[in-house]
Parts: C-alpha cells; sequence; structure tokens
C-alpha cells in the first residue's frame, strides 16, 4: 500500500477492485460453491410453488393435466389422493433442499468472507505501522477509527455478499417470470408494468439514505 498524501487522487474503482482481487482469488472455491448452492436455493423456492398449483387444479378442481411436468406428480397414480401425496412429497423434498441450499450457501460465503476479511485487516494493520508520525498527526482520529472498523466491513459486503446476492437475485427473478408467463401471460405482463415505478421509488430514496450516510460519516469523523 502506499502512503496517503494531501496530493494523492482518489482512486478509482478498477483500482480498488485491483487492490482485493488476491484475497477474493484466495477463496475462489468457497465462493463458487456457495454461489453453486444459491443457484440450487433459487430452483427451489421457484418450485416450492408448483404442487400448490397441483394440489389446486388436479385435487381441488379436477382439471384434467398432461405433459411432461406432470408426470413426477403422477409417481403414485392418478386418483385425487395420490396426486395429493405426491405433491406433498415432492414439497417436502423441496424444502429439505431449499434448507440444505441456504445452510451451505451461507456457510461458504460467511466463512470466505470473513477470511477476505482477515487477511484485509492484517495488511491494514501492517501499513498503519509503516506510515510517518505526520500522517497520524494531521488524520481525525474518528476517520481512521471508522475505517477499521464499519468500513472493512462495507467492503467485505461488496466484494462478496451484494455480488452473490445479486446474482442469485437475478436467477430468481428470470425464473419466476418464467413460471407466471407459462402460468398466466397477462397477469404478468400487469405485474412487470409497475417495476418501473418501484425502480424510481427505490432511486429516489437510495439517493437520500447515500446522501444522511455521507453526513453520518461526517459527523462521525
Amino acid at each position: 500500500m502506499r502512503t496517503p498524501s494531501a496530493s494523492t487522487p482518489p482512486a478509482q474503482a478498477g483500482e480498488i477492485v485491483r487492490a482485493f482481487v488476491p484475497d477474493v482469488r484466495r477463496q475462489r472455491s468457497r465462493l463458487v460453491g456457495g454461489m453453486a448452492f444459491g443457484l440450487v436455493y433459487a430452483l427451489t423456492r421457484v418450485a416450492e410453488p408448483w404442487p400448490l398449483k397441483v394440489v389446486f387444479d388436479q385435487v381441488l378442481f379436477h382439471k384434467h393435466a398432461h405433459g411432461a411436468w406432470f408426470r413426477p406428480f403422477a409417481i403414485f397414480g392418478t386418483s385425487a389422493y395420490e396426486i395429493l401425496a405426491a405433491s406433498a412429497l415432492i414439497l417436502v423434498v423441496a424444502g429439505v433442499v431449499r434448507g440444505f441450499s441456504y445452510y451451505y450457501e451461507d456457510y461458504l460465503l460467511s466463512s470466505a468472507a470473513q477470511e477476505i476479511v482477515y487477511r484485509v485487516r492484517a495488511r491494514l494493520y501492517r501499513h498503519l505501522h509503516q506510515l510517518p508520525v505526520t500522517f497520524h498527526q494531521r488524520q481525525r482520529t474518528g476517520d481512521t477509527m471508522v475505517r477499521l472498523t464499519s468500513d472493512i466491513v462495507v467492503l467485505r459486503d461488496m466484494l462478496v455478499d451484494s455480488i452473490v446476492n445479486v446474482g442469485t437475485g437475478v436467477v430468481m427473478v428470470g425464473l419466476m417470470l418464467a413460471v407466471m408467463f407459462s402460468v398466466d401471460p397477462v397477469l404478468t405482463a400487469v405485474s412487470i408494468a409497475s417495476m418501473p415505478a418501484v425502480a424510481l421509488l427505490s432511486a429516489v430514496y437510495g439517493r437520500r439514505i447515500r446522501t444522511n450516510s455521507r453526513k453520518q460519516r461526517k459527523r462521525e469523523g
């Protein structure tokens, strides 16, 4: 790490990413495993409502069903009670797989994030000891403390949690939209039509949150 000075320009996003890429690469096996379990979790979340649809359509309202998607629900037979038993079994299996996937996704990603934070803090600690006394004299104590504590946690969230959560969320939304279009295209179109308003509100309130966060940071030091 370089010694900061008053004339040093702010670091660009690419420079920041390159500085922490080696720490992330050391945990790539855990990160890949966590993302794989996250994908399985998203798939089970999308599949869980399907047995309920079969129960309502085929068991309660006795609608005719056919096609490859219905075969797992006919493993015991095609009577109402047999379809209900198969739906319950599939729902239980999906719940178990979802819980298993969520646990290992959280475990692998959390352990990788903690290891990344540990290495970053160790590098930062060594760097602070190498800085001249004049740097510590002109640097505000509150600013240094915030960077050593909360900023490291924010960095962990940016490098691991946010990227993985965005990826899992995009996959889940895409699968949900595909299922919704197959069930009711009109209702899906109405739901999508409300997304621009939600995005606009998120942008407005997100800007306010960032502004207030900067003000709070300045008050802290």
